[in-house]
Parts: C-alpha cells; sequence; structure tokens
C-alpha cells in the first residue's frame, strides 16, 4: 500500500539546512524529506510520552541491541578463526619431543 504524501513547504534556518544536507545519508534516508519526516515522528514520539525516560530507554535499547548483534559476530568469527588455526598446529606440537626435567635426583 502506497502512502499519499502531501507537498508543503518549511522555514529552515541556515545551519538546520545544512544539518539536514550534511545528516540525512548517515541515516540511511533516501531523501532530505525522509529525514525530516523520520525527525518529526521521532521527536514527537518523545513528546507523547511526556517523559524522556519513558521514551529513550527504547531508542537505546533498539541501538542498543544492534551493536552487540555485530559485536556477537565479530566475537565469534573470531572464536571460529582460533579454533581452526589450533587445530593446525596441534598435530605440529604432539610431533615434537618435550624436553623435561628429570625426576630423579
Amino acid at each position: 500500500m502506497t502512502e499519499s504524501k502531501k507537498k508543503c513547504a518549511i522555514w529552515l534556518t541556515h545551519e538546520t539546512k545544512e544539518l539536514v544536507e550534511r545528516m540525512y545519508a548517515s541515516d540511511n534516508c533516501k531523501s532530505q524529506s525522509e529525514f525530516i519526516e523520520k525527525a518529526i515522528q521521532f521527536y514527537a514520539g518523545y513528546l507523547n510520552t511526556q517523559n524522556a525516560g519513558a521514551f529513550l530507554p527504547e531508542v537505546l535499547s533498539t541501538v542498543l541491541v544492534g551493536t552487540m548483534d555485530n559485536f556477537g559476530q565479530r566475537i565469534g568469527t573470531q572464536l571460529n578463526k582460533m579454533a581452526i588455526e589450533q587445530n593446525m598446529c596441534c598435530p605440529i606440537s604432539r610431533s615434537i619431543p618435550r624436553t623435561g626435567r628429570s625426576t630423579a635426583m
């Protein structure tokens, strides 16, 4: 289902317009209008909660879950590489004779 959009004019300060131009791509928005629309929806959600403490934890938890998922994947990949390298080195270390101290005095 396609949402119908209505064109409207908004007035922005020069600094705010530059901020939108710089930041919209970093939020994976296809256009500056999409970025502004997301910002308005975010702020409206914030105002509806009447308390930043109720709204921000939900946003932060979403960000942290994404960050921790990426971190977990990286750690899993590194552990897998270490296990493979250890298994490759294990037969080599078994073939090297050990020289230890004599227990007899």
